[in-house]
C-alpha cells in the first residue's frame, strides 16, 4: 500500500491528494533524504521536506511544503500513512472427542455465529486450537 501525500488548498480549506505516481515519487524522496528538495515534473513546483520546508512566504506547519518556484507562493503538504490492516480476531475452540485431522466441525463464536472449523494435522481430540474469525 502506497503512502498518500496531500496538499492544502486554502481557497476551499481542503486537503487534496496528489496522484499515485507523485505520491510514490515524494515517498521515495523523503525516505532517501528527510530534508530533500524535489522538483515536481512538468510543474513550477518544488516540494521541500524537513529543515527545508520553508519559503520566503511561509514555514510549513507539517514539515513538508510545496513552493511555486516563480512566485514563492507556498502551501502545506502532509504525509498520510497507509491504513494498517486490522489484526484478525481469533477464538479458541476445543477439538471434539470424535474429530480427526482434515475433518470440519461447527463451532459457535462469541458474536452468535456458527463457523466451519477445519481440524489441522497433528491435532488430537480435546486439544484447544486458535481459529481465525471470518469477517461478517
Amino acid at each position: 500500500m502506497v503512502t498518500r501525500y496531500e496538499y492544502f488548498d486554502s481557497r476551499n480549506n481542503r486537503w487534496n491528494p496528489y496522484d499515485a505516481a507523485t505520491c510514490a515519487f515524494l515517498e521515495s524522496a523523503e525516505q532517501a533524504n528527510p530534508n530533500a528538495i524535489v522538483q515536481l515534473q512538468g510543474l513550477p513546483f518544488q516540494v521541500r521536506f524537513g529543515q527545508n520546508a520553508r519559503s520566503q512566504k511561509m514555514v510549513s506547519s507539517t514539515g513538508i511544503l510545496q513552493v511555486n518556484v516563480n512566485t514563492e507562493n507556498s502551501r502545506d503538504v502532509r504525509r498520510v500513512a497507509p491504513m494498517q490492516p486490522q489484526q484478525q480476531q481469533t477464538v479458541q475452540v476445543q477439538v471434539p472427542p470424535n474429530a480427526y485431522p482434515g475433518m470440519h466441525v461447527q463451532a459457535r463464536i462469541p458474536d452468535g455465529r456458527t463457523i466451519d472449523v477445519p481440524i489441522p494435522a497433528g491435532v488430537m481430540p480435546g486439544q484447544i486450537i486458535s481459529v481465525a474469525v471470518p469477517a461478517q
